[in-house]
């Protein structure tokens, strides 16, 4: 399951760089599939490059928008637009109403579990 194609792999990093941690990937898979179900180590590897090839795209077009801009930091608004531009139009609203959300929680310092609980 090598992509060859890979801009990271051209510019040599390293292949444990490319990719989130398996870890990662349980975690949130495991907030879907019910207790009792098992995930499949291929499945969990195939999830695991297509979170990080999506999350390498939208990284991707933010760095472009920013560099067009040219200011060197991506923020969530530049996440958003690349998110926009790439059509994942369906997903911006609720993003930043979580990302609002998020901030407001965060300043009365209150904490977000993974799971979206808050303690």
């Amino acid at each position: 399951m090598e992509n060859k194609g890979s801009s990271s792999r051209a510019s040599g990093a390293s292949p444990t760089e490319l990719f989130i941690s398996v870890a990662n990937v349980v975690r949130i898979i495991q907030c879907v599939v019910p207790p009792y179900g098992k995930i499949d180590g291929d499945a969990k590897e195939i999830v695991q490059h297509c979170v990080s090839d999506f999350i390498g795209l939208i990284a991707a077009e933010a760095n472009l928008l920013c560099q067009s801009e040219s200011h060197k930091t991506i923020i969530a608004d530049d996440i958003l637009r690349a998110m926009a531009t790439l059509g994942f139009n369906d997903y911006v609203n609720a993003l930043s109403f979580y990302i609002s959300r998020y901030h407001e929680t965060e300043s009365l310092g209150i904490a977000v579990v993974g799971d979206g609980r808050l303690i």
